[in-house]
């Protein structure tokens, strides 16, 4: 059975696991929305970062050119929703043909002025979240409201607990699903990347 996710959706069901009164919109004034929507990004962020998820994964062909930094000739834009570059690639290059890159906030630096492609982590719309990360994202929602307008420590924390606990299940199924994918994928895109390797 499919779930349709939403952040208002992941909110109201913190606040009703608490007894409080749901949100009826985005921004509504209240005290409890603003402290969730100020956790938020460093809730969501910070477990895409360490979980290695498929749904937070994109790729791009960078050809935006700007000056090269850190001792490479050239720069690429990277998209603007991207929270971390894990991997740079040249046409023609395979899985075993590693590139020397640098990255900051704006851009990747390599030797390559025809351009590269990157994969890199976003933060998709929650509606394609898993249901442990967002339930684990929920608890931890709670444990934010628990700290901020509760004053209850103890509950606070067994919060965390209970969020950890489902980012856990998060991380275990993603990591499955990224041993059970074949070596090589089919795609015109994913052909370019792994012509002359294995993944």
């Amino acid at each position: 059975m499919s779930h349709q996710y939403s952040m208002l959706s992941i909110m109201n069901t913190a606040l009703v696991s608490r007894g409080w009164d749901e949100i009826t919109s985005e921004n509504d004034g209240t005290a409890e929305f603003r402290v969730m929507m100020r956790n938020w990004p460093s809730i969501v962020e910070a477990e895409l970062e360490g979980g290695k998820y498929e749904f937070s994964k994109a790729q791009a062909s960078l050809v935006t050119r700007i000056e090269g930094r850190f001792g490479k000739r050239d720069g690429f834009l990277i998209p603007n929703d991207a929270l971390t570059v894990r991997h740079l690639w040249l046409a023609g290059s395979g899985a075993r043909n590693f590139v020397d890159w640098v990255a900051d906030g704006e851009a990747v630096y390599v030797d390559s002025p025809s351009g590269c492609h990157i994969e890199y982590l976003t933060v998709p719309d929650p509606s394609i979240w898993s249901a442990n990360f967002s339930r684990g994202v929920q608890h931890r929602l709670e444990a934010v409201l628990i700290r901020a307008l509760e004053g209850e420590a103890r509950e606070a924390q067994e919060a965390e607990m209970m969020a950890e606990i489902a980012f856990q299940t998060a991380r275990t199924l993603a990591s499955q699903q990224r041993a059970a994918r074949p070596l090589l994928r089919k795609s015109a895109f994913a052909m370019a990347r792994f012509d002359s390797g294995s993944y």
